[in-house]
């Protein structure tokens, strides 16, 4: 009987959190598109607990999220510890429901990895940014993906929504797409491979979507573009920077070894040593030139 109250409480104050959200964004003068809100109707139907999973481009998409999910409540895997706790936005993940975890600390990541697992086989919802942070590569439509998707999706036996989310800022739309239920019956490494692709192919969608897509734009339109939209994103948020986004994104090996390559060559120092004819007329031959 108790249980049953504290959940009849909590789905109501989600209701009042929604209901101040969608304020919030109308004092923004945002708009939210659902492209294909019939899908909405296929969540419903899930069975189970689901783990929702959404592409990230910026402050507003938990939000978004909010509004578009209002009929479900799930609790949020954040990785900003250190930044949202005593903000408004802190607070509302708090009542909402939300679970830290600091990236940097392995046992925290661990531990926050169990308490995503145990809410799902309690029956509750979560949601969670696969990629880890806000995409603001120009040339990947979804980055690369944290395989603790994966694990927590099969340990929980939990079913995976995917979700397409991108921002016009000419609209000042929030474009959404919902993607086909992922039932994890694989190997956690091709349920991500899964799990990627349909987030990507909801990527593209959008651009085609999307008034004056990008799609169509050259590159010279393109670059102006991009930029315009990373300022607009981190405008919005004081804690946020680029380093920091790149920092959280999960890298591939090949990433990894150009980034050695970097610091290995910042080390390198020339060492050119020219006799007064070779600068006078100019010089022919490599020898002589080494790094330290």
């Amino acid at each position: 009987m108790k249980q049953a109250i504290v959940t009849v409480f909590r789905m109501f104050l989600h209701y009042i959190l929604v209901l101040i959200v969608k304020v919030e964004r109308l004092l923004r003068h945002q708009k939210i598109k659902i492209i294909n809100k019939v899908s909405l109707e296929t969540i419903k139907a899930v069975s189970g607990p689901i783990i929702f999973t959404p592409t990230h481009c910026g402050k507003f998409d938990i939000q978004v999220m909010t509004e578009v999910l209002w009929h479900h409540r799930w609790s949020l895997l954040s990785g900003d510890p250190h930044d949202l706790p005593g903000t408004v936005e802190g607070y509302w993940l708090k009542f909402n429901g939300v679970v830290y975890v600091d990236r940097d600390d392995k046992e925290s990541r661990n531990k926050a990895k169990q308490e995503m697992i145990g809410l799902l086989q309690k029956g509750e919802n979560i949601m969670l940014y696969p990629e880890g942070t806000w995409n603001f590569s120009p040339n990947q439509l979804v980055l690369p993906l944290f395989r603790g998707i994966a694990d927590i999706a099969a340990a929980a036996k939990a079913v995976i929504v995917p979700f397409g989310l991108e921002v016009d800022d000419k609209t000042n739309t929030y474009y959404v797409v919902i993607g086909d239920p992922i039932v994890p019956t694989v190997e956690p490494l091709e349920l991500l491979e899964e799990l990627r692709d349909q987030m990507a192919t909801l990527k593209w969608k959008l651009f085609e979507y999307l008034p004056g897509n990008r799609i169509d734009y050259d590159k010279a339109l393109l670059d102006v573009s991009w930029n315009s939209y990373i300022k607009k994103r981190l405008s919005e948020c004081r804690y946020m920077n680029y380093e920091l986004i790149w920092k959280y994104a999960r890298k591939e090996p090949w990433h990894i070894e150009v980034e050695q390559i970097k610091a290995d060559l910042l080390k390198c120092h020339a060492n050119i040593k020219l006799s007064h004819k070779e600068i006078k007329y100019g010089r022919k031959e490599t020898d002589g030139v080494c790094f330290d």
